[in-house]
């Protein structure tokens, strides 16, 4: 997920405000390989 925000240029902040998810939790443990991306997350991220 990182190197999938990094390459649109936004902040991970951006990114979770963007796809609809809280800040804290999930996009985190996403972002520092600690847990995988869900279906949802995912249909999030492609819109």
């Amino acid at each position: 997920m990182e190197d999938y925000s990094e390459g649109f240029g936004i902040t991970q902040n951006k990114l979770v405000v963007s796809i609809g998810v809280p800040p804290r939790g999930g996009p985190t443990r996403i972002v520092h390989g600690k847990r995988g991306i869900t279906a949802g997350t995912a249909i999030r991220l492609a819109r």
